[in-house]
């Protein structure tokens, strides 16, 4: 489905076919990503290649969309920048996990800057993806993160993946 440019994830979450929507509220029965980064081409980009590996996607221009969306639809996993306006991934974590439904839910940090793993891990983040992202990187990532799933907020090393 093409969606106009920016037009906002609620909206285009209303748009989607009933038919596609699962019991669970997951599409087809597909995993459920969120893909937050104040970039427009960064989203876009992520957005498509998760959609065309099978996955179900919802994103968000920065950290307040993403919590306010993750809070209503529970996604699988978030991939999240850190450096946004508005809320950036620092504090939208913190807002993850200080809600019990959404508290176990997996936040890649996805981000340019140059942080160590450590207090990523101790922020409450799950893994870490290095800007620039490879394709065939992401896709690794995310399926790594889901098969871990249930394993609570436990530091993945995906660098090393």
């Amino acid at each position: 489905m093409t969606h106009p440019p920016g037009l906002a994830a609620r909206e285009m979450d209303a748009r989607a076919p009933a038919a596609e929507q699962h019991p669970e509220g997951t599409a087809l029965g597909r995993p459920r990503l969120l893909v937050v980064d104040d970039v427009d081409d960064n989203r876009i980009i992520l957005a498509a290649l998760l959609s065309h590996a099978g996955y179900e996607t919802l994103h968000a221009e920065n950290g307040r969309v993403g919590v306010e969306l993750a809070r209503e639809h529970t996604p699988d996993l978030v991939l999240m920048d850190l450096a946004m306006p508005v809320m950036n991934g620092w504090d939208a974590v913190r807002a993850l996990r200080d809600e019990p439904r959404t508290a176990a839910i997996p936040v890649i940090a996805v981000t340019a800057c140059d942080i160590a793993a450590d207090e990523l891990r101790h922020a409450g983040f799950a893994g870490l993806l290095r800007k620039p992202v490879f394709p065939r990187a992401v896709l690794r990532a995310v399926s790594t993160c889901l098969d871990r799933a249930g394993s609570g907020n436990a530091w993945i090393d995906l660098e090393g993946s």
